[in-house]
């Protein structure tokens, strides 16, 4: 049933990236829409305590929002709705191998385009498609890090 949970995120998370890229907006609807449905698979399917569904939604958002108010608003709320999504999605733990998966390539890929002359420093950068592929890698890879983390750290 775990299967589902990534079909449902995946379904939500590839229009929010891809528009995203185009738009520089996460679209309301993609995180608004995605947030019940995989609340409620992980709720009725994978019979899931709902309060702790709902505290991990609003963790993600509060981090977020928190990033958000420190930079002085660069990150969109689009952003931090994601975030809310991807909480609900891979729960913590999870959650922040997920955005630690997205800052390094959203990092390196910055790097990497300036290097090359195809951004500039005030260029803004569409963080979905990160976010997207670090839960992704998050769901399949948490483990796997955590043990390397853990291992590198002795």
């Amino acid at each position: 049933m775990q299967i589902l949970l990534l079909i449902s995120f995946i379904f939500f998370s590839i229009p929010a990236s891809v528009i995203d890229i185009k738009k520089l907006i996460i679209p309301d609807w993609c995180v608004l829409t995605g947030i019940p449905v995989i609340s409620v698979l992980r709720f009725f399917i994978l019979n899931e305590n709902l309060l702790l569904i709902l505290s991990n939604m609003i963790a993600g958002a509060l981090l977020f929002y928190a990033v958000r108010y420190v930079t002085g608003n660069k990150l969109g709320m689009g952003d931090v709705k994601f975030s809310a999504l991807m909480g609900v999605f891979n729960r913590f733990p999870d959650w922040f191998t997920a955005v630690l998966i997205a800052s390094i390539s959203a990092l390196l890929f910055t790097l990497t385009a300036l290097a090359a002359g195809k951004i500039q420093r005030e260029s803004k950068i569409p963080f979905a498609p990160f976010l997207s592929a670090g839960s992704i890698g998050a769901y399949f890879f948490h483990h796997s890090l955590i043990s390397i983390i853990q291992g590198y750290l002795h």
